[in-house]
Parts: C-alpha cells; sequence; structure tokens
C-alpha cells in the first residue's frame, strides 16, 4: 500500500523513515535522497517505514506508479488457505493451480477423544464391516485397513472424521440420539469446513452421520446433511463418476461412484414421506455406470468391462448394492409420479402400470439374490416395497372414480405387498434380528406403509387377521425402536392415525 502525504516535505519526510531494506541487509543507508544509493545501485525498491504509525512508503517513482496501477498476479487465497479460484474460475485453477491443497489440518482434542482407544477402535470397526457394510458397501475396506486405519500411515484429520463417523454409526444410542458423541462429530465438520479442507474422506464421513441422523429420526438435520453431501460431492466431482463417458476413463472410481449412489439413494428415501418436496439430485441417465458386484470389489477385481448401466436388465448377479441402487432409482420415478406436475407433464395412468410392473420385476430379482446369498431382510427389497406402496397408493387416488376392476388391481398390489413385509416382520420377531444391524434404516418407511394397508383392511371388514398383522408390525418396530429411534417415530405416526381415524 502506499500512501503520499503531501503536506510533508521530503526533508521532513526523510527525517522519520529509513529504508528498511537496506536495514534488513545491515547495510549503510544514504537518507540523504527519496531513494538511497545501495537501492539505486541494485535496482530495488526503496521502502521506508514510518515508525510513528508503522505505514509502509515506497518512494520510487517506478514502486509509486506499479502499486497504483497493477494488481497482484498469484492465486488469491481465503484466509483458511482455500484457492478460491476453484469456484470462481475452475478453468483456470485446472490450468495454473491443478490440485487443492493438502490441509493435513490439526485434530481437536474432542474429536482425538473419539478415537483414541485403539482396542474400541478395532472392534466397533469390525462391527461395521460385518452389519452395516453389507447394505451400506460405499467404504472399501481394503483401502480403510491399509490407508486410514494403519498406524503407519499418520494420524489425517479426514482420517479420524471417518473412524468417529463409523464408530458413531454402530454405537446404539441412548435415550438421547444427539449424544456427546454425535455433538463433537458436528462440530468438528464445521472446524473442517472454516479451516478449507474439501476430501473425499471427509464426504464419507458426512454420508455415514446422513445415515444416522436419518436412523435416529433427527430433523431437519437429516435432510439438510444430505443436502451438505450432494453439494460436498458435487464440489469434489464425485457426481460424474457414473457418466459412462467419464467413468471409462479413469481408474479407482468405484469407491466414489459408491459413495454418490450412496448419496442419491438417501435423497430418495428422505422425500417417501413427502413426494411433494423436490429431490436434491437430478434423476441418472439411462447410461449411468452401476457399482460393480460387492464381493468381487471387495476381493479387488477390477469393474466389468463394458460397466453394468442403468438400462442393464436386473439380475441377482449383479449383487446387493447394484439392486439396491436400481431400487433407489425406481424410487426416484415414483416420488417425481407422485409430487406435484404440470398437467400437460403428468405421467399418464399405463405409464404408472408400466412403472409399477418394473418396480415388481426388479422385487421378484431382489428376493432371488437375498435367497442365492442367505439374506432375509434385504435392502433393496424393501426399498421397492416403499415405492410400490407409495405409487399404488396415489393410482388408487386417481382411479377412485375410474372402473372397479382398475381399483381391484390397485388393492390386490397392496395387500402383496404389505404380505410380504408382514413376513419380514414375523421373521425378525422370530429370530430376534430386529435388535441387529443387519436391519438398516430403510425399511421402516414399508413396514409403516404395511401397517397403514391392515388398518384399512381392519376399517373395513374387521379382520381379525388384520389386527393381528398390525400388531405383529408394530411389535418389529417397538423392538428395532432400539437400534433405530426412526422406528419408534414410526410408531408414534401409526397410533396418531388410530386415534384421529386418517388411514
Amino acid at each position: 500500500m502506499v500512501i503520499i502525504d503531501d503536506k510533508l516535505t521530503q526533508s521532513s519526510r526523510l527525517s522519520r523513515y529509513s529504508c528498511s531494506t537496506c536495514r534488513h541487509q545491515k547495510k549503510k543507508c544514504d537518507r540523504r535522497q527519496p531513494q538511497c544509493s545501495l537501492c539505486q545501485r541494485y535496482d530495488r525498491v526503496c521502502v521506508y517505514k514510518n515508525t510513528r504509525n508503522s505505514l509502509v512508503l515506497g518512494t520510487s517513482p517506478e514502486s509509486l506508479s506499479g502499486a497504483l496501477s497493477t494488481t497482484p498476479t498469484k492465486v488469491q487465497r481465503d484466509q483458511n488457505g482455500f484457492p478460491a479460484v476453484y469456484f470462481t474460475d475452475s478453468a483456470l485453477f485446472w490450468r495454473s493451480v491443478g490440485s487443492l491443497p493438502d490441509a493435513n489440518l490439526p485434530i481437536s482434542p474432542d474429536l482425538l477423544s473419539l478415537v483414541e482407544d485403539v482396542a474400541t477402535v478395532r472392534k466397533f470397526t469390525e462391527a461395521f464391516f460385518r452389519y452395516n457394510y453389507p447394505w451400506a458397501p460405499f467404504i472399501c475396506r481394503r483401502n480403510f485397513m491399509e490407508r486410514i486405519l494403519n498406524p503407519l500411515s499418520g494420524r489425517r484429520c479426514e482420517n479420524v472424521l471417518l473412524i468417529a463417523a463409523i464408530k458413531l454409526i454402530t454405537t446404539e444410542p441412548d435415550a438421547n440420539a444427539s449424544s456427546t458423541m454425535y455433538c463433537s462429530l458436528k462440530r468438528s465438520f464445521l472446524e473442517v469446513e472454516l479451516s478449507g479442507s474439501l476430501t473425499f474422506r471427509t464426504l464419507q464421513a458426512l454420508v455415514l452421520v446422513a445415515i444416522y441422523e436419518l436412523g435416529q429420526a433427527i430433523y431437519p438435520s437429516a435432510y439438510l446433511t444430505v443436502g451438505y453431501c450432494a453439494r460436498y460431492g458435487i464440489a469434489l466431482g464425485i457426481d460424474r463418476t457414473i457418466d459412462s463417458l467419464y467413468s471409462s476413463k479413469l481408474d479407482g472410481s468405484e469407491e466414489e461412484r459408491r459413495t454418490w449412489w450412496t448419496i442419491i439413494l438417501l435423497d430418495r428415501y428422505l422425500n417417501v414421506g413427502c413426494p411433494e418436496r423436490a429431490l436434491l439430485i437430478e434423476e441418472p441417465r439411462n447410461t449411468s455406470v452401476l457399482p460393480m458386484d460387492d464381493k468381487l470389489w471387495q476381493m479387488g477385481y477390477p469393474p466389468p468391462n463394458p460397466p453394468l448401466v442403468m438400462s442393464s436388465p436386473p439380475t441377482e448377479a449383479m449383487g446387493r448394492f447394484c439392486l439396491t441402487v436400481q431400487a433407489a432409482y425406481l424410487l426416484g420415478k415414483v416420488l417425481r409420479y407422485t409430487g406435484p406436475q404440470e398437467s400437460g407433464h403428468r405421467i399418464l395412468e399405463h405409464e404408472a402400470r408400466i412403472l409399477d410392473n418394473t418396480i415388481a420385476a426388479l422385487t421378484k430379482v431382489t428376493l432371488q439374490e437375498s435367497v442365492k446369498r442367505g439374506i432375509k431382510v434385504c435392502c433393496p427389497t424393501t426399498i421397492c416395497h416403499s415405492a410400490r406402496l407409495i405409487l399404488n397408493q396415489e393410482m388408487a387416488w386417481i382411479d377412485r372414480h375410474n372402473s372397479l376392476l382398475e381399483t381391484d388391481i390397485v388393492v390386490e398390489v397392496q395387500r402383496i405387498t404389505a404380505a410380504d413385509m408382514l413376513s419380514l416382520s414375523r421373521y425378525i420377531l422370530r429370530t430376534g434380528l430386529s435388535g441387529n444391524d443387519d436391519i438398516s434404516p430403510f425399511c421402516h418407511d414399508a413396514l409403516y406403509r404395511s401397517a397403514i394397508v391392515y388398518s384399512q383392511i381392519l376399517q373395513k371388514s374387521g379382520s381379525e387377521d388384520a389386527k393381528n398383522a398390525i400388531h405383529d408390525i408394530k411389535q418389529s418396530l417397538r423392538v428395532n425402536s432400539h437400534r433405530w429411534k426412526a422406528a419408534a417415530t414410526y410408531l408414534q405416526l401409526l397410533d396418531a392415525r388410530d386415534v384421529t381415524g386418517i388411514l
């Protein structure tokens, strides 16, 4: 910054200033002229420091004109060290800077206290990959064990965040789901954001926290965290990993692709109770790349070439998570159909029937896959059931003045779907599986809607079987609420419907 004081004469100015350049280099300075002889000889800018107010003055004519007419040319960074050009001009960023800074942030004591016990870390890590990983396999176990949990890799803030998030999701909550550990982890995310860090491992930790908030019915945090994950993933560019052209040029993007599909799943599932709310992520294309088989990925096999895409017919050989992604995709289509639309763009009745048949076909494949792999509680199956119940409820509302035949078809679909969820509820109660992490939080909506179907049957016919079915579904939700408090929330909703008669 250049300061020019016209009221001061040159002599008085020189008496109060000395050349800081020469003084720093411990050279004798000639202060009888505006620019000292040493600076003139070596073509330097002569800088004078005001000892009274610590303002800097450049007295050479070149420095005055240069300071007034030019601007800094190096990349401007925010106070936290993050290059703003990454967002303000991406083309310039990739041609000049090329990569984000590797900010190895200090780890706060609160965050470190969550993962400092090595024995405990191993315990909840093993629990995660045994119970949670089968229905949320977006973290590569091999990379996690070799690069994150390995003590030789050193402690990095984003890795500690991911380990702490795994501990959070594998820990059974107390009476208050917003525990000290949960609050500490949320504060850590804010600190990492303010420090200017943008890393893939931080995103994965955020996704785990979003699943925890969804399972524990922590609203509106669950909805907002999923939105944060979507923006964070787009900022990192992992949304492009499901694009076939982009994916074919990259190696090692399977983990990023799976993480983005998990965010899409969360975005869809969070809107099952409110279809009129706009989805955050646009609908995937028919050419979007699906995840590879889970077991092959764990074993380190490369993705198939050509890769599986959304238009590929579903088979049980695709793997559990691939089928879950397809179920989430169809759920998104159902939500767009049942949400508010312009009359000219509304899906016609025969299109809705085709969509229902597609979901039914995928449901059949998921059931075959679960039998083949010995999985009774299959996450894609319950998501398909939610989609069918939502779609047919909408079709029943539209067809209430149409032919009796069409109405009977809708009712029959609802009964078949509800009966399948009733079988699942009774299996859970019979085996005591409902308190286990094998059951994901993505099954609660289907259980809830199935109980509503049986409540409607009970209201119309007074069937004792329907009454028993409601009891069993409620009981499975009640037991499962010890692990996921969202189940208790759905129980409250069923009680409210019973009292008010809103079915």
